[in-house]
């Protein structure tokens, strides 16, 4: 969420979207903005959709599980969550990263990786679950 993207259905309850500027972006007429506030807490999925185009299917969706907690670092100016695993931390983001993602990716409420696998099967692309 560092470049302000953020779905206000999504947002905390009790919490209001503050609108502040994005010092990544400059831009040409001026600096951009994001929307800050927590994601809402509860189970998450975190996906990652790599072109593969030196393999055997197009692409890749990579996805770990895990769960949204309570804290949030405000002072970032976006929207942010921290995202908790099962199992060492460690071990996934090292797992994650052998996996080969490209830089960004999406974080989705709920536990979707039955749905993503069934998606990447049905459109013959790689499915990685990490964790």
């Amino acid at each position: 969420l560092n470049s302000g993207e953020y779905d206000l259905q999504w947002r905390r309850p009790g919490f209001k979207a503050r609108l502040l500027p994005n010092s990544n972006f400059t831009g040409v007429n001026g600096r951009g903005i994001s929307l800050c506030a927590p994601l809402r807490t509860g189970p998450a999925t975190l996906i990652n959709f790599t072109p593969t185009p030196h393999a055997d299917r197009p692409y890749r969706l990579l996805v770990c599980e895990g769960t949204i907690t309570e804290d949030w670092v405000p002072e970032m100016q976006v929207g942010n969550a921290f995202f908790r695993v099962k199992g060492g931390a460690r071990a996934l983001y090292e797992q994650w990263l052998a996996a080969g993602p490209v830089h960004h990716s999406a974080t989705c409420p709920g536990h979707l990786s039955t749905a993503i696998q069934i998606f990447c099967q049905l459109q013959n692309w790689n499915f990685v679950r990490i964790g």
